[in-house]
């Protein structure tokens, strides 16, 4: 009976890890369509003439709040794909390799918009999106810290 237990235990611990394995494939899978989206998104033209939209929302221009809200998820799917297996080899470095990787990706996208003649490169959105994925590591750094210290 012993016996039998044990190699349930087995199967389960290996189904398990297959389990976590496949998620965070999973994760790296649906990082890199961000990642593939963002691209897209910033390269693309979109002609505001063309759309009715507000020019401002709580005195926000409208297009600050679009690049906070494409960039803010960097920080947390760049966690769930990466985030647990690079802190193993850089201890708490993680977040900052995780934001300094977000903030190169922000000059990137921006500076990339010099490529299409019809986008323009402006500063303040890179600013929208570097306080995008400040605010995104901060928000995964003390969730981390909060379960390591809640959680013991």
């Amino acid at each position: 009976m012993q016996t039998m237990i044990f190699w349930f235990g087995e199967l389960l611990n290996i189904l398990l890890k297959r389990f976590y394995d496949m998620r965070l494939l999973l994760y790296k899978i649906l990082f890199f369509i961000y990642l593939a989206v963002l691209f897209c998104l910033m390269i693309i033209t979109i002609n505001p003439d063309d759309v009715e939209i507000p020019i401002q929302l709580l005195g926000i221009e409208i297009d600050k709040l679009v690049h906070f809200t494409l960039f803010f998820p960097y920080s947390v799917f760049a966690w769930l794909a990466f985030g647990r297996t690079t802190i193993k080899r850089f201890s708490n470095w993680s977040f900052v390799l995780i934001g300094t990787s977000g903030l190169v990706l922000a000059v990137v996208t921006e500076f990339s918009q010099l490529l299409n003649p019809h986008r323009n490169f402006d500063p303040k959105d890179m600013l929208a999106n570097f306080i995008a994925i400040l605010a995104g590591t901060l928000v995964i750094t003390v969730i981390c810290i909060s379960k390591k210290y809640f959680h013991k």
